[in-house]
């Protein structure tokens, strides 16, 4: 009867429940597939052209005309900034503006279909006002009654990213005449990955890529999902995964960390010698395993790498781990991590 406890006790410690009737362990909580929410993962971008820093982040959500959109705020060092809101397969856009130069004040977002039909030309509307600042002028403010032309040119587009290549993405191209500027946008969107390339003309010139992803706001059935996605290009920018501060911890032991690597791209799918990838806990290094296989990137699977891993568990204290890859390597290491833990 004790023996019968004690296993019952185990079972209940290292699972987090589904539907309140059945357990599921963390091992295959930690196998998934990485889950980024639009209203609590933080997107970083880097920009192609050397000049512009980026990023995407969330602002939280806000309810139109009986619908709540899940909002991003894209900001450049530029001072152009963009709101963007993801619901149901379609892209609405809430504001646009450059510095002092020109904003906008939107009656509706605009809104870009992504199940629209390949390769039909399709018309959103731009309503509204736009507040420009025009030499000699000064500040002007114009109505906005322009129609927004976009094409939805693939749904299972491959597209080659400084953060490696990604798959199955819906690939858009749209323009807009606003006042006397023609602006014209391409954009690449993934629904795990949200945003992956982006660039436009006009208003103000723009090419960039998704550089990383992080989403520590998922919890489910009693457990904390966290998701990261990201790019280690040198041995001085090592990525440190923390849990130092979690005040949410039910127990070390429940803590749970699935790390995955690849190359960068196809070009060099293995490695001759031990793949640069290095996990650091505070106490020892964790060896690699490899596979064809990737659970938190199953998009991936197919398309011939090597998917090189490493399984954390049986804590003690709350971990701090760091990824990094070697001095020598002669590219970038792709990762991907999820991290699950039980909460109080």
């Amino acid at each position: 009867m004790r023996y019968l406890f004690t296993v019952l006790a185990l079972v209940f410690l290292f699972s987090c429940s589904e539907d309140g009737s059945r357990t599921v362990s963390m091992e295959t909580k930690v196998k998934k597939e990485l889950n980024f929410t639009p209203a609590g993962a933080v997107w970083t971008f880097s920009d192609t052209d050397g000049n512009v820093d980026a990023d995407i982040y969330s602002t939280g959500t806000t309810t139109s005309e009986n619908r709540t959109y899940n909002n991003y705020s894209v900001n450049f060092s530029t001072e152009a900034s963009v709101s963007v809101s993801v619901e149901n397969s379609v892209i609405y856009i809430n504001s646009i503006s450059s510095g002092d130069t020109f904003s906008t004040m939107l009656l509706s977002p605009v809104e870009i279909n992504l199940n629209a039909e390949t390769g039909k030309a399709e018309t959103a509307s731009l309503l509204g006002t736009a507040t420009v600042n025009i030499p000699v002028l000064g500040e002007q403010t114009v109505p906005l009654n322009n129609n927004v032309n976009y094409t939805v040119l693939s749904k299972n587009a491959t597209i080659h990213t400084s953060a490696g290549t990604f798959y199955n993405a819906t690939q858009v191209k749209l323009s807009v005449e606003i006042m006397s500027y023609s602006v014209d946008v391409s954009f690449w969107y993934s629904d795990m990955f949200g945003i992956i390339s982006l660039s436009a003309s006009g208003l103000q010139n723009m090419n960039i890529e998704l550089a990383s992803i992080i989403d520590d706001t998922v919890i489910e059935n009693g457990c904390r999902n966290i998701s990261y996605f990201g790019t280690i290009t040198s041995a001085d920018s090592p990525i440190v995964l923390s849990l130092k501060d979690r005040e949410d911890i039910e127990s070390f032991d429940s803590i749970y960390y699935l790390i995955e690597g690849r190359t960068i791209d196809e070009l060099s799918l293995k490695y001759v010698a031990p793949f640069p990838l290095n996990i650091l806990t505070e106490t020892e290094e964790k060896e690699l395993a490899d596979s064809e296989t990737s659970y938190l990137i199953p998009d991936e699977n197919g398309n011939g790498y090597t998917v090189y891993s490493a399984l954390l568990k049986n804590f003690t204290a709350a971990p701090e781990i760091t990824l990094s890859i070697d001095e020598d390597a002669e590219k970038g290491v792709r990762t991907a991590a999820r991290i699950v833990y039980k909460v109080k």
